[in-house]
């Protein structure tokens, strides 16, 4: 089966739904339609600039690059302040660390939902080198001097506990968000010859590698497994695809979490009643087929492409297979029976998946 004939016309389709959707000031929101998501989530976001960079829409991702950073670096203050409080009595409050979205305008966000994430600065710096790397071109200063900012934040705030990716378990430390952390800096300071961002990668790296027994889990203190594990091996490369316990990793993925082709988060998930993203079949898809298992990833995105609505529109989650309906129903009286869509994220990453098939 080649996934250019079975795929591309729907990948295609999914970069034009995702530039389409791209704000005049380079940000993406997570989902047009819906509106808690109206927001421009930085992870989301360099997710959407990614995929359309490797399509060879590099102006996009540095349009996406220059609304972060313009974004970013006016809070400059609150990353002093971080750093004098910090070693202090007096306590750190979620707001005010960096928030992890923004308006689509690029100011401070207002609502009450968890904004305190270290995923998505990580990932904002790892875009910037995939940026840099496949374009040749350089960023401008702003987006530099944001780099160094980011740099500096992380340095202060990785050891503490802040919410996952899913913005859930406030009170944890994150595997998936100590692998955004290390690819970001890991790649960053070997790109501009930080010695110190690498160092400091490293520290993050044996933090995870520390809380691995057999698989790595969910978060640093322990817990079952999480999907976003899978992005230890892509595209942070704290692991190699054959590192035994990713393999182990993978083995409790694909038992606890992977139904008919889609991939649900963890198995304690509520939101939606737990349902399977699309997005993270995509994943699986990646990482099968760098694992050269090429009919399981064609497999796994044939469901993901199975779940457009008639317009072309990929959701959130699948409600086809709910393990805890009760709370379905509490999330559809709360924000509508469909959720979120079309998801951007979930698009870009058919897209990103295609292309690594095709790469592969």
């Amino acid at each position: 089966m080649n996934v250019d004939s079975t795929f591309k016309q729907f990948s295609e389709h999914s970069l034009r739904l995702v530039a389409e959707h791209q704000h005049a000031s380079g940000a993406f929101p997570a989902c047009p339609n819906f509106e808690p998501f109206r927001y421009g989530f930085l992870r989301d976001g360099a997710f959407c600039a990614y995929a359309q960079l490797i399509a060879g829409n590099e102006g996009s991702c540095r349009a996406f690059l220059e609304w972060g950073a313009a974004a970013i670096k006016p809070l400059s203050g609150r990353v002093a302040d971080i750093a004098k409080k910090k070693w202090g009595s007096e306590p750190i409050l979620d707001n005010e660390f960096l928030p992890a979205r923004f308006t689509l305008e690029g100011e401070i966000e207002r609502t009450e939902w968890p904004n305190f994430q270290i995923d998505c600065y990580g990932t904002f710096l790892w875009l910037l080198t995939e940026y840099i790397r496949r374009s040749g071109r350089k960023v401008s200063p702003l987006v530099e001097e944001t780099a160094n900012l980011i740099a500096k934040y992380l340095d202060l705030v990785w050891t503490l506990s802040c919410f996952d990716p899913w913005e859930e378990h406030r009170h944890e430390r994150h595997t998936a968000s100590l692998a955004c952390v290390y690819g970001g800096l890991n790649a960053a300071g070997a790109l501009f010859g930080k010695s110190d961002w690498i160092e400091l990668a490293a520290r993050a790296k044996e933090a995870i590698n520390r809380s691995a027994d057999r698989y790595y889990p969910k978060y640093l203190s322990g817990g079952s497994v999480d999907a976003s594990a899978m992005w230890l091996a892509f595209p942070y490369g704290v692991v190699g695809y054959d590192d035994a316990r990713f393999q182990r990793t993978l083995d409790e993925i694909k038992l606890r979490l992977l139904q008919g082709g889609g991939v649900a988060r963890y198995p304690e998930d509520t939101y939606y009643g737990g349902g399977h993203w699309p997005l993270l079949s995509c994943w699986l898809a990646i990482v099968e087929s760098r694992l050269h298992e090429r009919s399981t990833a064609l497999d796994l995105l044939g469901w993901a492409r199975a779940q457009a609505d008639q317009n072309g529109y990929l959701p959130e989650m699948s409600f086809q297979y709910v393990s805890k309906k009760e709370e379905m129903q509490r999330w559809q009286n709360r924000w509508g029976a469909d959720g979120a869509r079309p998801l951007l994220w979930g698009h870009a990453m058919f897209s990103i998946a295609c292309f690594c098939l095709s790469e592969a």
